[in-house]
């Protein structure tokens, strides 16, 4: 196959073939052809790896905000723990929920952009 072959068989970019051919993930015969098998086969092995870097990225994500978990449960509590009263009380408390409502709005983007990829 032709690279431009290899483009439209497998609907990539020249650029990313390029990339592709750049990063040793794809490699032209002694003639400048590929071999349609050898492609399909690089593919799908290079696709398996990105999908099983981006769940271990997940899985890391996912437990650095398990390990924050407890902090955040603190601060939510803060003006209690720090036996906070009258304005004081209000400001803190005020403080806290604007961070956590950007917070959430954070975990919520994260979100759909994760199950946007599924």
């Amino acid at each position: 196959m032709t690279r431009e072959g290899v483009c439209k068989a497998f609907q990539l970019s020249p650029e990313l073939l390029a990339s592709l051919e750049a990063g040793g993930v794809l490699k032209p015969g002694e003639d400048g052809a590929f071999e349609l098998a050898d492609v399909a086969a690089a593919l799908f092995n290079y696709g398996i790896r990105r999908a099983q870097a981006a769940d271990e990225k997940l899985a890391a994500v996912g437990a650095a905000l398990n390990d924050a978990l407890p902090a955040l449960q603190r601060l939510s509590t803060l003006p209690d723990h720090a036996e906070l009263q009258g304005e004081a009380r209000e400001r803190v408390t005020m403080e806290l929920a604007t961070f956590f409502n950007g917070f959430a709005g954070l975990m919520a983007r994260a979100t759909a952009a994760l199950q946007e990829k599924e």
